[in-house]
């Protein structure tokens, strides 16, 4: 449950605690997904498909690992897409503040065409 997640992030920092939160950018992912993506890996032959669930608001992945014509692994995914607002009012509504909101890890602009979405903050107090 991400209200929890939320939560319990606000009940491990300290008093003027730090935040940094990298999450993926739906902005970007929605522009640039690829529904479908096949590649082979040590004798491994991986395939991928993606969607988007507009109305849950979640990106979802099912992952097929294959090897000699049989499958030998698969795991699906499912990611809930929070727009820089949603996101930013469930941190604050535990307490936790977004000072600053990057397009990567490396300081880089927020927009639709930024790899991430990572929000530096802080937990309220001295």
């Amino acid at each position: 449950d991400n209200a929890a997640a939320a939560s319990n992030m606000a009940h491990v920092l300290k008093p003027a605690g730090r935040l940094f939160m990298d999450y993926l950018n739906p902005l970007s992912l929605v522009k640039h997904l690829q529904p479908e993506t096949t590649r082979e890996s040590e004798g491994f032959i991986i395939e991928e498909r993606r969607w988007i669930d507009y109305k849950l608001k979640r990106v979802n992945k099912q992952v097929s690992v294959m090897r000699n014509g049989g499958i030998v692994s698969a795991t699906s995914e499912s990611v809930r897409l929070y727009q820089r607002e949603e996101l930013t009012a469930l941190l604050g509504s535990v307490g936790l503040q977004v000072d600053q909101v990057w397009g990567d890890c490396a300081g880089n602009p927020y927009g639709a065409d930024a790899d991430r979405m990572v929000l530096v903050g802080s937990k309220a107090g001295s």
